[in-house]
Parts: C-alpha cells; sequence; structure tokens
C-alpha cells in the first residue's frame, strides 16, 4: 500500500511518526539505503549546493562519500568537506 493512500500508514515515508502511527517494522531511523556503497561527489563548492545536499543524505544513508575538486574550487571543496558528518576526503581531478 503506498503512502498517503492507506489511512494506517503515516505520510512522509519510513521513519514518519504522526500522531504516534508508524511504518510497518517500526522503523524510525535512516533507511540506510546505501549501506556499504562508495559515492563520489563533484561540484561541492557550498553549503547550500545540490551537490552539498547529495553529499550529506548519501552520508547519513550509510555511504562512503568522497568528494572531488580542481584548481580553485578544490580550496572551496575542502572548506566546506569540514561541514559533513565524518569530514570526508577530498580529492584533485584534473
Amino acid at each position: 500500500m503506498v503512502a498517503g493512500l492507506d489511512p494506517k500508514l503515516p505520510v512522509g515515508g519510513p521513519g514518519a511518526d504522526v500522531d504516534g502511527a508508524k511504518w510497518p517494522g517500526g522503523s524510525l531511523g535512516p533507511m540506510g539505503i546505501l549501506n556499504g556503497k562508495r559515492i563520489l561527489v563533484t561540484g561541492v563548492l557550498t553549503d547550500k549546493s545540490l551537490a552539498f545536499g547529495t553529499a550529506r543524505l548519501a552520508i547519513e544513508e550509510g555511504a562512503e562519500v568522497v568528494l572531488s575538486g580542481s584548481g580553485r574550487a578544490l580550496s572551496l571543496t575542502r572548506r566546506v568537506a569540514r561541514k559533513l558528518p565524518g569530514n570526508p576526503d577530498v580529492l584533485e581531478i584534473d
């Protein structure tokens, strides 16, 4: 059954808690759909970038994230990487 169509399931997906209702299995934490995966994210220049959000979410879902940058962007990427959980590695690309 799809969330929102079945009144017994909360809207918002796994981890959502609407008026005490929980998803089957009682899962309240992140799904960890990326556990054991390695992901390279490029374009992390500010903490407002789409790439930053992608990297943060991937880390929260259990992925090992590596960032990349080149030239002047490399120093920006290294600076912003400190704001991510686990302080991911930053590789220089050309």
